[in-house]
């Protein structure tokens, strides 16, 4: 007899601008990251057990890292009505806590590949609803944005409970991705800034509007294929993050290091604190340069991605 069994993919993300000043209803954009995907096969089990990076065995015994998982897993079955007897298989080549959306993939890949074992259709509203429930978990506020770019085709113009707008870029250039090695802390990054807000609200206000500014800069930019221009709103963007204090020092040494070398523009991704940081360049030769260049200065790792 053939095994019943469930599948779920999704991939990872870049937040090109926008991080932090999302979650006050700024404009974000991310791209599809799709060098970098989990996929979740779910087989039947006696009980509710997972195979992932931080644990093998039942899911109940799983560590902290593992509490957005369970939330949301048991969740998708009260929901499907369907007993949590089952076996999770997560393989991933998301780096983990590195601002790349690993939590939502994985969630995302999860939901999905538990809908197909159950052979439940799944619409795009509630898995993103579902996404959002282990997302809380595992970043406090989250804007949204990670849940729907693990899953998209195209780069994601996004405002929080306002807007969600698939677009197409008009530039053909390359982000040269580069690892800090060191872990991503967003959500102390995201609380940091709420605490920094409080206490400042004018100065903290005025960075988040003009990331907000600056994400619409870098749309234009995109579709009218300025990539001088675009350089210039990256640089000022990784800027505003470092006066709101989330970035790092070892994500500022690789980021001078690129604008040294002579890329375009550069900034961090994702939360901050660590985890990664990319820069623009407008030929793969040169991004393969990079690549070097950064390793050479304590990179753990890089990445081409084209635009």
């Amino acid at each position: 007899m053939k095994q019943k069994i469930g599948v779920g993919t999704a991939h990872g993300k870049i937040i090109l601008i926008g991080e932090h000043s999302v979650v006050y209803n700024q404009p974000a954009i991310a791209i599809p990251f799709k060098e970098v995907k989990v996929i979740t096969t779910i087989t039947e089990s006696h009980q509710l057990s997972v195979d992932c990076l931080y644990h093998q065995g039942a899911l109940e015994d799983g560590p902290a890292a593992l509490n957005n998982l369970k939330v949301v897993v048991n969740e998708v079955c009260r929901r499907l009505n369907q007993p949590t007897t089952f076996h999770i298989h997560i393989a991933s080549t998301i780096p983990q806590e590195r601002g790349m959306g690993s939590s939502a993939a994985v969630a995302n890949a999860t939901i999905a590949a538990i809908y197909d074992y159950f052979q439940v259709a799944l619409d795009d509203a509630t898995r993103f609803e579902l996404v959002q429930v282990s997302e809380t978990i595992a970043h406090g506020n989250p804007s949204g944005l990670d849940a729907k770019v693990t899953i998209s085709n195209q780069p994601i113009y996004f405002i929080k409970n306002e807007r969600l707008e698939p677009f197409d870029i008009n530039y053909r250039g390359y982000l040269v991705i580069a690892d800090t090695g060191q872990k991503g802390q967003t959500l102390k990054a995201v609380s940091a800034l709420r605490v920094k807000k409080n206490n400042d609200p004018h100065w903290v206000n005025q960075l988040i509007t003009n990331q907000g500014q600056l994400s619409n800069s870098v749309k234009e930019a995109l579709s009218n294929n300025d990539a001088i221009s675009l350089g210039y709103y990256l640089d000022q963007a990784h800027s505003n993050l470092v006066d709101m204090g989330v970035s790092s020092y070892s994500l500022n040494h690789l980021v001078s290091v690129a604008k040294q070398w002579g890329a375009l523009g550069s900034k961090l991704t994702g939360g901050g604190w660590g985890g990664c940081m990319f820069a623009l360049v407008d030929d793969i030769i040169k991004a393969q340069s990079l690549q070097e260049i950064l390793v050479a200065n304590k990179a753990t790792q890089t990445w081409v991605l084209a635009l």
